[in-house]
């Protein structure tokens, strides 16, 4: 997703960043996603932003998406406090493939809208720190609070403990959104909006440094370096707030009435 955005340039390099045109370059991403360019000047047309952007979307996607049904699925089993049996190799697998097709889906959507808001937030001359919060914890609700609770529900489901379902479009909202939608918000916000504002500058960084010492980065790797590093530092931040949202959705799950659909506090208190 970092691939996709224009990383900020240093003012000492900004404007050769724009004169540069090449394969993944700065300006590349800028001309495509409509960025640097006049108020007068089309934006980019359909079919360069399926060949260009959605693919490097739907990459990030995927990716995430199948790193969250295998990491979260243990994490709920050990969250369950007892009430699930140890996850073997066979019932990760049943899981993901049961799941995978929509929760890529959900990931693909998530993170094309958060792009488009958060470039359209940079054209009104919003503070990139703030346009990036407000993107990625805008769509975190309901997106990452569906996300999750998809992948505990499923799990529970997967060892047939599934809660009763809520018929209509409220029910589904109550069911699988409102549980630990604070701790969404707060998730995807300084996680997911740290890491892509930091690895924005962490890749200006690095490639200055390199360049000092002589040595010419491609900038994918840098790209990609900087926003696996930033990204790490910032899940692991708020990794707290990341098991406070499963003990909501274990909650939800098991039918418990305190706070109930949004179990805010009293998952908070009960992950302490």
């Amino acid at each position: 997703l970092v691939c996709s955005l224009p990383p900020p340039p240093p003012p000492a390099l900004h404007a050769s960043a724009r004169g540069s045109v090449g394969p993944g370059s700065c300006a590349e991403v800028m001309e495509l996603s409509g960025e640097g360019s006049s108020q007068t000047s089309p934006g980019p047309s359909p079919l360069r932003w399926v060949q260009e952007v959605a693919p490097r979307v739907g990459l990030a996607g995927f990716t995430v998406a199948s790193i969250t049904i295998d990491r979260t699925a243990s994490q709920v089993v050990n969250t369950s406090a007892g009430a699930l049996p140890k996850l073997t190799l066979r019932d990760q697998f049943q899981i993901y493939r049961s799941t995978i097709a929509k929760q890529n889906v959900l990931m693909f959507v998530q993170y094309t809208c958060t792009r488009e808001m958060k470039l359209a937030l940079d054209s009104l001359s919003v503070a990139p720190a703030i346009s990036t919060m407000v993107a990625c914890g805008s769509l975190g609700v309901p997106c990452s609070s569906l996300q999750y609770n998809w992948a505990i529900q499923d799990t529970y489901r997967h060892f047939r403990q599934a809660a009763p379902e809520s018929p209509g479009l409220f029910g589904f909202l109550k069911q699988k959104v409102c549980p630990g939608l604070f701790w969404s918000f707060s998730r995807a916000a300084f996680a997911t909006g740290g890491g892509l504002y930091f690895g924005g500058r962490f890749a200006v960084g690095l490639e200055e440094r390199l360049r000092a010492g002589g040595v010419d980065p491609s900038p994918v790797v840098t790209k990609v370096l900087a926003s696996l590093s930033a990204g790490a530092l910032c899940s692991l931040a708020t990794q707290w707030v990341h098991n406070v949202t499963l003990i909501a959705g274990r909650m939800a799950v098991r039918g418990e009435a305190r706070q109930a659909p949004h179990y805010t506090i009293v998952a908070f208190t009960t992950a302490r």
